[in-house]
């Protein structure tokens, strides 16, 4: 029984109608855990008929989330979206789906408090975009939790302030509604109020238990739990370490019984079918369950879960690693949490990546010294990316140490390539140029490779920083000759981009500008947008340096808006005329000791991540 939603249906109603007629919007349904947000979207989709589709996804409590999570729910509705693309074609293709859709959508992300980065990236892009669609996105979040350095709280903040966002609040139930709940229990409303706050969540978990009041929640789910049938009681311990959902066949598996035993526990309620899956009504309950296990049973029905999806071959690799890790099987954590991470690195979730990362060096002595220290590599160059340099320079001394002890130099050099851009990043510049002229020397001597030309493209953009003219002509001037070498198109990009920008500040302006206007017109057309906006950020804070601020200006310009188009934030921020980043303060200093670009890093590795 849904009480004193009324209000909210309408609203949610009046969107979808707004929808239907071209006028997209994006509905942040806010509330505290079991406030009654699930089921009041339920309650909205359950009412439409098939003149709007519904799309329904939800974020995983999992200990590193699924990247995507939400969209991999609902693509199955969606023929032909192919989720091993880049994120922003996959972002782009829903985005199409729902402009030209004959007729409206609701789409649903649940939980959105759990959201992975590539999650967050995807509500970004389409609540700017939603406007002009016929969709309806809701969203739900606990905003007790979304505080602080949420990276919720980044993407609300970029969010609201959109006329197409909307925001509601879910509110705890009042007296009467709760007199109406109890009026045919033993339980005072009063005394329940005073118990529950008006949680809903709350309020039907201590009803559902009957009789007497426990003690807290999960003495009130348990005490439900205790009341199925054995066979049905082992489907929901089963049920509960599984975050989210649990699929129906796997549900028996998992409990060693029949599908009838599932059926048991969903017709007592405890479970709830949804879709070809069950679940808990609320993840308090689950939360509950899960924590109530005696230690050896909960670690056996991990375990389990961890055969079952290996038995089927399934290529979930978060959802394996998140049951290694609370079965705490080194084994397999080695095994499935680098690959895991290496997902995640492609769908764009940093955060998730570096969780994966860490979760298996804890293992590091399993690995061996090569591959623990690609590993710390790696996490080093996530925590560079999630702006944690002190955290990568630590993860990076530790791979350069490990590495000294084995004859692997191109391993090393790129290790201390790594450093070098971390250490700088912290002004330590002396170090820095020492662990840079180690790795240039380890890959001189093992011939031209794609490595060495990007390390010569950041020894150039700081002797340019320096004012030192000939040694960044030097440098650059060789990474343009490995590039030709090697036959990188990157880094020959690199190169060009970068003596335009030399000759802007100690070389040729002219040049300088017909070298970025190239470097960055020949991005665009590539459609590598990552590129095009670091070559405007170059000739914008170039520009500024050189006195000609009109074109400077302009060419800002146009890197903000390459870079809001794609959602670039970081590039966005720091080419901001406005920001501090833009200004054109450096001052010179000696090669040793370059002073910090105030133009935005331009990435390194052809993908457009600041990782090199």
């Amino acid at each position: 029984m849904l009480l004193e939603r009324d209000g909210l249906l309408e609203r949610l109603s009046g969107r979808l109608a707004e929808a239907a007629v071209g006028h997209g919007s994006l509905v942040l349904v806010a509330g505290e855990a079991g406030a009654g947000k699930t089921s009041l979207i339920r309650a909205f989709t359950d009412s439409l008929d098939d003149t709007a589709l519904v799309l329904v996804g939800a974020c995983d409590p999992l200990t590193t989330p699924r990247p995507l999570s939400p969209v991999r729910d609902f693509a199955d509705q969606l023929p032909g979206l192919d989720l091993d693309r880049e994120s922003i074609d996959v972002f782009s293709d829903v985005l199409d789906r729902v402009r030209h859709t004959k007729r409206p959508v609701v789409m649903v992300v649940e939980d959105i408090h759990w959201a992975d980065a590539a999650t967050l990236d995807f509500l970004r892009y389409m609540g700017r975009r939603v406007a002009e669609s016929k969709a309806v996105i809701v969203c739900t979040y606990r905003d007790d939790e979304v505080t602080g350095s949420h990276p919720t709280r980044g993407v609300l903040g970029q969010l609201f302030p959109l006329r197409s966002t909307h925001r509601l609040e879910v509110p705890p139930l009042s007296i009467e509604a709760i007199r109406h709940l109890a009026a045919d229990s033993a339980i005072e409303p009063e005394q329940l109020m005073r118990l529950t706050d008006g949680n809903a969540f709350f309020v039907t978990e201590v009803l559902a238990a009957g009789g007497g009041l426990p003690a807290s929640v999960q003495d009130a789910v348990i005490a439900r739990v205790g009341q199925l049938p054995d066979g049905a009681r082992k489907v929901v311990d089963g049920v509960s370490v599984a975050p989210r959902s649990l699929e129906i066949p796997l549900a028996a598996a998992i409990a060693g019984v029949s599908l009838e035993e599932v059926d048991t526990a969903v017709g007592a309620g405890v479970l709830v079918e949804d879709g070809q899956s069950v679940r808990f009504r609320h993840e308090l309950a689950r939360a509950a369950v899960e924590e109530s296990l005696p230690p050896a049973r909960r670690l056996g029905l991990h375990l389990r879960m961890i055969e079952i999806l290996q038995e089927q071959g399934s290529r979930d690799l978060a959802r394996i690693t998140h049951h290694a890790i609370r079965a705490g099987r080194g084994d397999l954590i080695v095994e499935y949490a680098p690959a895991a991470g290496d997902d995640a690195v492609r769908r764009g979730a940093r955060r998730e990546a570096v969780a994966f990362y860490r979760a298996a060096l804890r293992y590091a002595h399993t690995l061996g010294t090569e591959p623990s220290a690609r590993l710390r590599v790696k996490l080093a160059t996530e925590l560079r990316n999630l702006d944690r340099p002190e955290e990568a320079v630590a993860e990076l001394e530790q791979a350069i140490a490990d590495l000294r002890g084995i004859d692997h130099p191109r391993a090393l050099a790129e290790a201390l390539g790594q450093l070098q851009a971390a250490l700088w990043y912290l002004r330590r510049y002396d170090e820095g140029w020492d662990a840079m002229n180690e790795a240039l020397e380890l890959l001189r001597a093992d011939g031209p490779s794609e490595t060495l030309g990007f390390n010569l493209y950041r020894v150039a953009h700081h002797h340019m920083l320096s004012r030192h003219a000939a040694p960044a002509f030097e440098a650059i001037a060789e990474a343009r000759r490995v590039g030709e070498q090697v036959g990188s198109d990157t880094v020959r990009w690199l190169a060009g981009m970068m003596e335009g920008t030399i000759h802007i500040v100690v070389g040729d302006p002219d040049r300088g500008v017909a070298l970025l206007e190239e470097a960055g017109a020949k991005a665009e057309r590539d459609g590598n947008h990552a590129f095009a906006s670091s070559a405007w950020g170059m000739l914008g804070t170039g520009g500024g340096e050189a006195r000609r601020y009109e074109m400077a200006i302009q060419a800002l310009e146009r890197g903000i808006d390459v870079g809001l188009a794609t959602d670039q934030d970081y590039t966005s921020r720091t080419t901001d005329p406005g920001s501090p980043a833009s200004h054109s303060s450096r001052v010179a200093g000696t090669t040793r000791s370059p002073t910090p670009s105030s133009s935005p890093a331009p990435p390194c590795n052809g993908r457009g991540s600041r990782s090199s």
